[in-house]
């Protein structure tokens, strides 16, 4: 189970630090393709737009991990994530315009500039909706994990509870095994004592 949801947040993670280069591709196509350079002449300098990729990647990373874009419980806190989207874009392109304003020596395009940081903003927004609609069609169509929680106490209730909200995985808790005296505050499943296991009346499980 930990695999997996390692395995998914490492694509989710990686999609978010993406998401620069899709906006400066966009932008890109725009300013310099749509638009008619006539009307707006530019100079283009691929180095110049290049650096500022680059600068562009490592704070949107840096603020994707501030604002946890990439936490997938946080995608169920919030009904469409605008308010986190629009902190970790308005950071985003803060610092970028404070660059850019040091560096104006460089004749760049204000209109490719307003395009990428809207485009961000809905990739974003966009994204944080495509998951959370995935997540819940995910979590009823895969197989439940049968799962065994050593101990019975308040802390084996918050375990469980816990379980039933993690994404991507659906889990299903069979059984609970006391250790010593412990008080039973679980009743969403049977409790079995250590010596049940030397009887074989446990029930079987895949994952602890």
């Amino acid at each position: 189970m930990n695999l997996r949801l390692k395995s998914y947040n490492f694509y989710i993670r990686l999609w978010h630090y993406l998401l620069p280069l899709m906006v400066f591709a966009i932008a890109s196509y725009i300013r310099f393709v749509a638009i008619s350079t006539e009307r707006h002449p530019t100079e283009y300098e691929p180095r110049f737009y290049f650096a500022v990729l680059l600068f562009t990647t490592v704070v949107w990373a840096i603020a994707v991990e501030q604002w946890k874009l990439c936490n997938t419980d946080e995608l169920f806190r919030e009904y469409t994530g605008i308010r986190k989207s629009i902190s970790a874009c308005f950071a985003t392109y803060t610092a970028l315009l404070g660059v850019l304003f040091f560096y104006r020596q460089d004749n760049f395009s204000r209109i490719f500039f307003v395009v990428s940081a809207v485009a961000l903003l809905v990739l974003t927004i966009s994204t944080r909706i495509a998951l959370r609609r995935i997540l819940h069609m995910t979590h009823h169509l895969r197989r439940s994990v049968r799962v065994l929680i050593v101990g019975t106490d308040q802390h084996a209730r918050r375990i469980a509870a816990r379980l039933a909200r993690v994404p991507f995985v659906s889990s299903e808790v069979v059984a609970y095994l006391r250790v010593g005296v412990q008080k039973v505050a679980v009743h969403d499943a049977p409790v079995y004592e250590l010596d049940d296991i030397e009887t074989g009346q446990m029930v079987p499980f895949e994952e602890i």
